[in-house]
């Protein structure tokens, strides 16, 4: 599995927001609503016993919105079970799980308290074994962030992760759409250098080359702009 370097920083602060306000709601849900609206709804009020009972079969169904907040109510020691003393750790493994669950099934913000927790050496918090396999898993799945956390693993020279898989992991990021993931401007521009020559194991071909450039310069990268010339005046 690949070593997880140092996290980047734009991820650990949103995993300490994610964590301090322990709840993504909109104030337009209502208990009159979907049982997992009125479990957040419920939450936010403080009636974390009427939470529990509406959030908790959610989560052992796999609804991840209601198995990080679960999971929250377990590390707050909050709702109808006692989390404290002899069963802190018990409860400490079991909203671990939920939020693996969580992330694993797509939710950024249990995967960003998971990065927190492991940053910052909380208990129960997953290895980096754990969180290198949940980025794995959405990364098939076609998610971009977790791609591109690959991606930066691998450029970092952490791991043996195959060309292949890097190559793979910088499309899935690349095609993603900038005004929502930021970093499909990087990731295009390292699929640039990865086909003009850069990448072990990928065979160049400056046709690609171009191509990623004058799309990530297109998006305002300013080093595929200076690059793209350069790839034009060579040709295929």
């Amino acid at each position: 599995m690949l070593k997880r370097s140092t996290i980047n920083a734009l991820f650990l602060a949103a995993a300490s927001l994610a964590f301090s306000s322990l709840i993504f709601f909109s104030p337009s849900l209502a208990r009159g609503g979907a049982p997992s609206d009125a479990g957040v709804a419920a939450y936010q009020e403080g009636d974390f016993e009427l939470a529990w009972s509406l959030l908790l079969p959610l989560a052992e169904n796999g609804h991840y919105r209601a198995q990080r907040i679960v999971a929250f109510m377990l590390l707050r020691n909050v709702g109808p079970i006692d989390c404290s003393g002899d069963n802190e750790a018990s409860c400490g493994a079991r909203a671990t799980a939920y939020l693996i669950d969580a992330a694993t099934r797509g939710d950024n913000n249990a995967l960003l308290v998971l990065e927190g927790m492991r940053s910052s050496d909380a208990p129960y918090a997953p290895s980096d074994d754990v969180l290198d396999e949940i980025d794995i898993a959405r990364a098939k799945k076609g998610d971009p962030m977790s791609s591109w956390r690959l991606v930066r693993e691998a450029q970092n020279g952490n791991g043996d992760a195959a060309p292949a898989d890097v190559l793979r992991w910088l499309k899935t990021a690349a095609r993603a759409d900038p005004s929502i993931y930021p970093y499909a401007v990087d990731a295009a521009f390292s699929l640039c250098e990865a086909y003009a020559g850069g990448l072990d194991g990928v065979a160049i071909n400056r046709k690609r080359a171009l191509r990623w450039c004058t799309r990530a310069a297109r998006d305002g990268h300013v080093g595929a702009a200076a690059l793209r010339p350069q790839l034009k005046g060579l040709g295929s």
